[in-house]
């Protein structure tokens, strides 16, 4: 199975999967090589469907803006949250 796009919104950015990351386990190809997951068991790397491509693309920028929005708050907002 797939990960949702829910799944790979939730990932922080430095563990996200990359857009062009497999299609089980979102590495890139190259340090990929054979691979765990419970889903798909031992795998080689396999290109991701055009939907998870554009799922982890706006997932990525969701997280970057999120992160512009909070950089330029106000410092007592900050501390409120």
């Amino acid at each position: 199975m797939n990960r949702l796009p829910e799944e790979d919104a939730a990932l922080s950015e430095r563990t996200a999967a990359q857009p062009s990351g497999c299609r089980w386990c979102g590495i890139p190809k190259r340090p990929h090589a054979r691979r765990w997951t419970a889903a798909a068991g031992w795998h080689a790397w396999q290109a991701p469907t055009d939907a998870q491509i554009l799922a982890r693309m706006r997932a990525r920028r969701a997280r970057r803006l999120a992160a512009r929005i909070a950089a330029c708050a106000p410092q007592e907002a900050r501390a409120a949250a």
